[in-house]
């Protein structure tokens, strides 16, 4: 797949724009500094020293993540990782090329990139095992593969979300001992567990292996990441709520002989999804999104010193359109969230999935919610924010959108608002 971009000129935007408004509109100039696009289906983009690190698939039909992309601090592309050039033998087992998905990539001290994910053996019992592959910026091998066996009978099914990708995933955190700890969520016909297991990359801590079984195949494996400031780990799931899934968030501490399970908080909207979690002034600040029992997609924010303490609103859009807040971001005391304003208020997978019209927001959000200093940035183009960053050029806006409004194809852009 090509690294080709566009550089997109402000004039070039605002014509554009214009031709999406009624004819008795004059367009606004959006406070865009630079907009680039980018031949890549993106999934997840996160900040890193050099700049910005996306995981991508091939095509958007994949049910699985196939390169790392890694941008300079302009948003250029420069280095990639490309999941299908690694090893298939790891620790005396070989696996078929097909059968190795990559689900997770984590920026070590070193410099060097953890790869993270599964390896099916199709031949012997669908046996599961969670691999774990040590590269650099290139892809190139800096330690032997480490492999995990979890269990046999492994079923892949796909999330009927945005990314259609499969259920079964190990995501992984690198934690304050310098030690990798790991989610991997395995599901066969007929149950479904998350196991954790820690992996010292030192010489003072001990393996460490426990499962979280889940109550419906049906329930994911949301989110996992380190709490800096306590050191804990904190684990996203569903978990079975009054008829519908809820989220759960979890906190974990890891010691050099084990790990104990510490506070638990319930997001307890229907099937309330995590899309940003961020800690700020010693609270918990997650913003994602739940259906409103109309399949109406609406957008929360929780926050509270512990994942027990969690208060959870309802962020309300204008005149009941369905928004979607993807990304979030906290500096100075503040936060912001993006928000995608839809024409409707009743929007499913699909619609998310294919939309070309959306407009694009930033606001600042409240602890309880509430919307102030709304900008809109990108209007009727369906731009789906993925990350949202503040850097000294200014807000970096990372998303995806359907080239040419072609919903058979998805494109990255890289957007920055000038201070």
């Amino acid at each position: 797949m090509s690294n080709r971009y566009i550089h997109i000129g402000i004039a070039c935007l605002l014509l554009g724009m214009a031709s999406c408004k009624k004819d008795t509109e004059a367009p606004e100039a959006p406070p865009v500094s630079d907009l680039r696009t980018y031949d890549m289906v993106p999934i997840t983009a996160e900040r890193i020293p050099s700049g910005y690190l996306l995981e991508c698939k091939r095509a958007l039909s994949d049910p699985q993540m196939a390169y790392a992309q890694m941008l300079d601090e302009e948003g250029d592309p420069v280095s990639r990782i490309d999941f299908s050039n690694l090893v298939t033998t790891i620790e005396n087992i070989s696996f078929e090329r097909q059968d190795i998905v990559i689900t997770d990539v984590v920026l070590w001290d070193d410099g060097t990139y953890v790869l993270c994910g599964f390896g099916i053996e199709t031949q012997r019992e669908d046996r599961l095992h969670a691999l774990v592959y040590r590269v650099d910026e290139t892809g190139a091998e800096r330690s032997a593969p480490i492999r995990r066996f979890i269990g046999p009978g492994a079923e892949l099914v796909r999330n009927n979300d945005l990314n259609e990708l499969y259920r079964t995933r190990v995501l992984a955190v690198k934690d304050g001992a310098g030690d990798l700890i790991l989610a991997a969520r395995y599901e066969t016909a007929a149950n479904a567990l998350i196991r954790l297991l820690r992996i010292p990359m030192g010489t003072t801590s001990t393996p460490v292996s426990i499962d979280v079984p889940l109550t419906d195949t049906d329930h994911r494996l949301q989110y996992f990441g380190l709490r800096a400031s306590t050191g804990e780990v904190l684990l996203g799931r569903d978990i079975t709520g009054p008829g519908f899934p809820v989220l759960e968030i979890s906190a974990w501490s890891f010691s050099a002989i084990g790990a104990t399970a510490g506070d638990v908080g319930i997001v307890g909207r229907k099937e309330a999804h995590i899309n940003a979690l961020e800690e700020g002034d010693g609270q918990l600040r997650v913003t994602g999104t739940f259906d409103n029992n109309l399949d109406e997609p609406r957008t929360f924010h929780s926050s509270g010193p512990t994942p027990a303490a969690l208060s959870t609103n309802t962020v309300n859009s204008e005149s009941g359109r369905a928004a979607i807040g993807y990304a979030s971001v906290w500096t100075a005391g503040t936060q912001r969230s993006t928000l995608n304003i839809f024409e409707s208020g009743v929007l499913g997978p699909e619609a998310e999935r294919n939309d070309r019209i959306s407009d694009l927001l930033l606001a600042r959000i409240s602890d309880s919610g509430e919307l102030s200093e709304v900008r809109t940035i990108l209007p009727g183009q369906g731009a789906r924010a993925i990350g949202c960053f503040e850097t000294p050029a200014g807000t970096v806006i990372i998303g995806a959108l359907h080239p040419f409004l072609n919903t058979d194809y998805l494109h990255t852009y890289f957007l920055v608002l000038a201070n």
